[in-house]
């Protein structure tokens, strides 16, 4: 009765030093992370070296840092052997399957060298060679790493002292994402949210999550891959305040609202930034160049403008746009760049069905001053609205278009472009000549 209470105490203890213990997870857009913990220490507990809680994730060489509100420490990482998947440290008490058959059960790890496990067993020490094991089996859970502290300066006083420490890790990664709900043929919402991946193989208990923006450069030993199995979405409710982006330095930061406990191999998502109403401007691409002949459909292309008179005015880290309609059907996705406040994007959910072009070369003549050529653009609109294609054509070197049957404009130094309005049901002839020089 006595072990179940005392049981009971170390448990209720343990609770509220869990509960007090303040964690936090700063996720880069590279992949990696940074874990700072904040908790209370004993000064007593600082006398010798003190296990620290890494929560079983990885430590990137040379990150691990530690600060005492009282005093001076160090901090040191320690890996341990592993082998066949297991990880095994000396003492440890294993089972060890060989090639042939034997076996050496409740045996104890002396310690590992080169290619030799050297083992104890009823007092004498056995040498095998890992080449002649088939299986090793431990009945203690080991870390693959430990985080120690030991103390340079004790504290001044007997008393509590603050303890903040921290690594690099990996196994995080988070992206943007931003669903376009089509609300007609011209108004649109655009809801972002961020989506974090945890590829760790053990929970990891409530967590802040801040969120970094931009475009970080790191140093890394090691990138790990990254692979979410199964997906936990956050929904959005009334009292949920999503986080806004706040500038750090020249960067970008969102931290969210709630702590987030991680599942082992999870993904979640969480509504960032409110909801925008918006009004994206919708163009019909058709792209050709030099001579070439083609035939196929306009792309589509969806241009944002952010800004706040158009209904946005917030950064908007890179990401993933899906496009749905009014319905919530899928119609096409596309990766966006980052986008200042005050810039705009395009993407392209896909290709147009009813809008179809054809393009052809009439007419080639050479000399061994350049060369001229007709171009003829055949547009078809099968929709039952008046639309308009953007044709822009690139040539290269020395080049001009003396002969349009419609007006066109010089965009760049190699590309000409035309827009050209097709009433429902019609199609429109577009005929040019190029000109060509040799230097």
């Amino acid at each position: 009765m006595y072990s179940k209470k005392r049981a009971l105490l170390f448990f209720m203890i343990f609770s509220i030093l869990q509960a007090q213990e303040q964690r936090q997870i700063l996720i880069t857009p590279n992949g990696s992370a940074w874990f700072d913990v904040k908790r209370a220490v004993s000064a007593v507990d600082l006398k010798k070296e003190l296990d620290l809680n890494h929560y079983q994730l990885p430590i990137s060489p040379r990150s691990a840092w530690v600060s005492l509100s009282d005093g001076v420490a160090a901090i040191r990482t320690e890996q341990s052997a592993q082998i066949f998947g297991n990880v095994l440290q000396p003492g440890s008490i294993i089972k060890v399957r060989l090639i042939d058959g034997t076996i050496f059960r409740d045996v104890t790890l002396e310690k590992i060298s080169g290619s030799a496990l050297h083992i104890r067993k009823e007092g004498e020490l056995w040498s095998i060679n890992t080449n002649q094991i088939s299986a090793i089996q431990s009945k203690e859970l080991i870390p693959a790493q430990r985080l120690i502290l030991k103390t340079l300066s004790q504290p001044k006083k007997n008393r509590d002292i603050q303890l903040s420490y921290g690594f690099q890790t990996g196994l995080f990664s988070w992206k943007m994402d931003y669903d376009l709900f089509w609300n007609d043929d011209e108004k649109a919402t655009l809801a972002p949210s961020c989506r974090i991946s945890y590829n760790g193989g053990e929970a990891l208990p409530e967590t802040k999550v801040v969120l970094l923006a931009g475009e970080v450069n790191e140093v890394r030993n090691e990138r790990p891959m990254m692979r979410s199995e199964g997906v936990m979405m956050a929904a959005k409710s009334a009292d949920y305040a999503a986080p806004q982006p706040e500038a750090i330095a020249d960067f970008y930061r969102f931290t969210l609202p709630d702590l987030v406990a991680f599942a082992p191999r999870s993904e979640t998502r969480y509504p960032v930034m409110q909801a925008f109403s918006i009004a994206p401007e919708k163009s019909y691409l058709v792209s050709g160049s030099e001579r070439s002949a083609q035939i196929g459909a306009a792309q589509l292309i969806v241009k944002i403008l952010n800004e706040k008179s158009k209904g946005i005015g917030e950064v908007l880290p890179a990401g993933t746009i899906r496009s749905f309609t009014a319905e919530r059907l899928f119609i096409g996705s596309a990766a966006i760049p980052a986008t200042p406040v005050g810039e705009s994007f395009e993407f392209s959910p896909g290709k147009a069905f009813d809008l179809t072009y054809e393009r052809k070369a009439l007419r080639y003549d050479r000399s061994r001053t350049g060369e001229n050529y007709t171009i003829q653009y055949t547009l078809r609109n099968g929709s039952k609205k008046n639309q308009t294609f953007r044709i822009e054509d690139r040539f290269w070197g020395e080049w001009d278009i003396p002969k349009s049957s419609v007006s066109w404009n010089r965009k760049t130094a190699d590309i000409a472009e035309f827009n050209i309005a097709v009433p429902p049901g019609k199609e429109t002839v577009l005929t040019f000549d190029v000109i060509k020089r040799y230097k």
